[in-house]
């Protein structure tokens, strides 16, 4: 696994240093659909970080979780969200978010890799962000119970990651995956290349602690 960064600066500062360190550790490509079936939703953040990339089709668990592991080996006191939705686009399906605690204010902060090249990083608990989604349940694990070595079935107490969820019925990790092979054309990953910036850009206008 790549060494972990030391952060440094202010509390908004760490968390800023731990995107770029992602952004700059993980890279976003197109997978094939081999890969996609093979990893997708599958791995832990110790075995992102020694492969250095995910997908760029719906990335967000693949940084989020080796994000969370950045911040918690820095000492800032984190939870793993669990956004259960169900989306125009996708169906049923999960997008994933970090809630951090500012160590003075104790005000709470989310981190999430929202869309595209965008993060978002506000002030408050997490709440769904997402345009044509209903959100129907949250989760959230204490990053103690987030080990680097821990899968998501791992979390939810599964024997692999394709075994159904109770609490959440109508997901289903074979449909996403078909979803993104089915996605996975040399034509929108070059419109993805197009709209992307090459790095992610951290929208923290919701962040007080950042206004002047």
């Amino acid at each position: 696994m790549a060494a972990v960064p030391v952060l440094a600066g202010t509390f908004e500062e760490k968390v800023v240093e731990a995107v770029e360190w992602i952004d700059t550790h993980i890279e976003r490509r197109r997978w094939t659909n081999e890969e996609i079936a093979a990893k997708f939703g599958q791995r832990s953040a110790q075995q992102i970080l020694e492969e250095g990339e995910t997908c760029y089709m719906g990335p967000c668990l693949d940084l989020t979780l080796p994000t969370l592991i950045v911040l918690k080996r820095n000492n800032l006191d984190v939870n793993f969200v669990v956004d259960y939705h169900h989306s125009n686009m996708y169906g049923y399906t999960f997008h994933f978010a970090i809630e951090i605690q500012h160590p003075e204010t104790r005000r709470m902060h989310f981190l999430e890799y929202a869309r595209f090249h965008t993060v978002h990083f506000w002030e408050g608990n997490y709440h769904n962000t997402k345009e044509g989604s209903e959100h129907l349940a949250k989760d959230s694990f204490h990053g103690s119970q987030i080990l680097e070595n821990a899968r998501l079935h791992d979390l939810f107490g599964l024997p692999d990651a394709f075994s159904p969820i109770q609490r959440y019925p109508k997901y289903s990790l074979q449909s996403r995956i078909q979803q993104l092979q089915l996605a996975n054309t040399p034509e929108n990953y070059e419109r993805h290349q197009r709209v992307c910036e090459p790095r992610f850009v951290i929208d923290t206008m919701r962040c007080s602690s950042f206004v002047a």
